[in-house]
């Protein structure tokens, strides 16, 4: 059987500076992840909200690289606020699906790439709050998450040290 014709995959630019997609005066950029699926999307983490671009499939990015470059211009790319009063603190793209987990104050999230309000995405997990492992201090938060390379699993580390280990679609930790 042949493969079904379908459109081509976004481009992938080779860069070898980097390329200034937006600037933010006054705000600290906690974390930024791509979508393993289409690299023209990307999550990004400020102080106060978690953040989507999609660029648009036509940009250049070679163009835009280099020291001093201006930042593209808004018509090059689509902004989405995705959780203004979530304090996120770190961000991981899934290898294989177009899913980002949120590590913030007290649980980790997972979201879906392109989507405006969190949850109504590809399944339940969508919609659920995995909370750090028991015995975490109030007021401590996610330091890092990850995915297994295949997926099916994602860790956190946190500010106390402890490490929770999930299945995506489960929502206790392994010990």
């Amino acid at each position: 059987g042949g493969r079904a014709a379908g459109p081509p995959p976004p481009p992938r630019a080779r860069l070898s500076a980097p390329v200034t997609l937006l600037r933010r005066k006054g705000e600290f950029v906690r974390a930024v992840c791509a979508n393993s699926l289409n690299p023209l999307q990307l999550a990004y983490a400020l102080s106060r909200g978690v953040h989507q671009i999609e660029l648009a499939a036509e940009v250049d990015l070679s163009t835009a690289a280099g020291a001093g470059a201006p930042p593209l211009p808004p018509s090059a790319m689509q902004l989405s606020c995705t959780a203004p009063g979530v304090v996120a603190r770190c961000l991981c793209s899934h290898p294989r699906l177009p899913l980002y987990l949120v590590g913030s104050d007290g649980v980790v999230q997972c979201w879906q790439f392109g989507q405006s309000v969190q949850g109504l995405g590809l399944h339940d997990h969508l919609r659920a709050q995995y909370a750090l492992p028991v015995g975490t201090a109030s007021g401590h938060h996610a330091t890092s998450v990850r995915f297994s390379p295949c997926g099916e699993l994602f860790g956190c580390i946190d500010t106390t040290g402890r490490v929770g280990l999930w299945r995506l679609c489960g929502a206790r930790p392994h010990s």
